[in-house]
Formats: C-alpha cells, sequence, structure tokens
C-alpha cells in the first residue's frame, strides 16, 4: 500500500518538474518507537513513520504528509527557497498532487486547504506579519519579546506545521496558481511555476530568491512578473483570495 502510493506520488512529482529528484530511491518501512519523530531528513534521504498502525489510503494528513515529504525531494535543502514557496507551496502541491491521482476527492481537497486557511486566521500574528517578517523572528526567537507597550511578551507564536509560511504560504500558492491560470487562458498553471524554478536552478541547487520566483511567474504568463500579487500577498501581509481561488481552481480540475 506504502510503496503504491510512494510510486503514484514519485510519478506525479516526475511528470510536474520534468526529472527525477534522484538517481535510485530506496523505500523503508520501519517501526517507529513511540513518541520518535514523524520524519527526518538526512541529505537527500527520507524518512518517515507513524507510531500507529496506519490505513494510508484512509488516513488523509498521513497521506499528504507522505506526498509533501516526497515532492520536497525536488526543492532542495531547507532555507535553499523562500520559505512561504517551499513550506507552502509545497503543502499546497501536496494537495494538489493528491487529487489529480484520485488519492483524495475533491471535497477533501476543498476540506483540507479552508482548514489551512482556518489554522492560517488563527495565527496570533496573521493581520500583521509579513513572511519575511515570520522568517526573522523566527531564526532569532525574538517572537516572544514584547512588541512595544502593551506587547505580547511570552506570547506563544506557532512554528513547524503551524507557521504563516506553512499555512498562508498554501494559500497564496493556491492564489498564485488562480492568477496564472487566469492569466494564460488556463495553459499554465502553479505547476508549471515550480518546474520554471526547478529547471532555473540547475542541477547546483542555487538558492531560489523571490525575485526568481518573480521571473519564473513573467515566464509562464508571457510577461507578468506579477508585481501587484507579490506586493499584496508576499511583501505584505494581506490576506489571500481562498475562497474565490479555490472554487476557480476546482472547476478547472473538473474539466
Amino acid at each position: 500500500m506504502i510503496v503504491h502510493a510512494v510510486r503514484r506520488i514519485l510519478t506525479a512529482g516526475q511528470e510536474i518538474y520534468g526529472s527525477l529528484p534522484t538517481s535510485s530511491l530506496t523505500v523503508l518501512i520501519p517501526s517507529v518507537a513511540p513518541g520518535g519523530a514523524e520524519s527526518l531528513r538526512l541529505g537527500n534521504s527520507l524518512a518517515l513513520g507513524w507510531e500507529d498502525r496506519v490505513d494510508l489510503m484512509d488516513d488523509v494528513p498521513a497521506l499528504h504528509t507522505l506526498a509533501r515529504e516526497l515532492l520536497r525531494l525536488w526543492i532542495g535543502p531547507a532555507g535553499s527557497a523562500p520559505a512561504w514557496f517551499s513550506e507552502g507551496g509545497t503543502d499546497y502541491l501536496a494537495w494538489l498532487t493528491l487529487l489529480r491521482q484520485d488519492l483524495i476527492g475533491r471535497d477533501q481537497f476543498r476540506q483540507r486547504i479552508l482548514r489551512a486557511e482556518q489554522e492560517y486566521l488563527a495565527h496570533p500574528h496573521a493581520g500583521d506579519w509579513t513572511f519575511a517578517q515570520e522568517e526573522a523572528r523566527l531564526r532569532t526567537g525574538v517572537e516572544n519579546l514584547p512588541r512595544g507597550p502593551g506587547g505580547d511578551a511570552g506570547r506563544s507564536v506557532p512554528t513547524g506545521a503551524g507557521t504563516l509560511a506553512r499555512t498562508r504560504g498554501l494559500a497564496v500558492a493556491l492564489a498564485l496558481d488562480a492568477t496564472i491560470a487566469r492569466l494564460s487562458a488556463g495553459q499554465r498553471r502553479f505547476t508549471d511555476l515550480v518546474r520554471t524554478v526547478h529547471r532555473t536552478r540547475g542541477v547546483a541547487g542555487a538558492t531560489v530568491l523571490e525575485a526568481d520566483l518573480m521571473a519564473a511567474c513573467a515566464t509562464v504568463t508571457g510577461g507578468d512578473y506579477l508585481d501587484a500579487f507579490f506586493t499584496a500577498l508576499v511583501f505584505t501581509p494581506g490576506r489571500p483570495p481562498t475562497a474565490e481561488a479555490l472554487a476557480d481552481i476546482i472547476t478547472r480540475e473538473e474539466r
């Protein structure tokens, strides 16, 4: 069951990126001690484990974890691309891949996207932190310091799967998918963007900057760098139009 899912997801990844992430791949299915890490990365290797027996095809979160971590094999090491794109964008790409591979249905796709939006809106700084601000604070630990008179000293700020890079980043990737589709009359999608970025990075694994993402947007849209989009949703803490973008994408996936 696991190997079947891995094969389908990696095949989808090869179609998206136009290449394989590595020349060989070994899949191990180990037992994981209670409290063990759900996922572990060492170089280009990936280990996944679940504490309890899992029926993968009926466990949507576990299936998404598998898809996300496998698709990250193409992304490169942590920090080699903006976190909202590498984390949130890959989360979105994993849901889209599961939908296209018929591993989840449209209702599950819709529910999971909307759940991510709810997690983003529940973040204590959803309305005032840009991605860059969050990343700086997570790196330095300054997120728990006072913000001035009446600041929120000691306030718990989500990390890991609860970061804005993951939750709001997913919503931004969804909106970006819908925007690219609209500007290209449905001929290009977010998958074309990530393929373009992957090819631009090359085998050397160069670091991807926001400017590189905008240049890739211009490539897939025929010249539009999406300045207004990046200003509103990437460089500032604007709220992505999740409901509208989701309805658009689901309609396109039904065609």
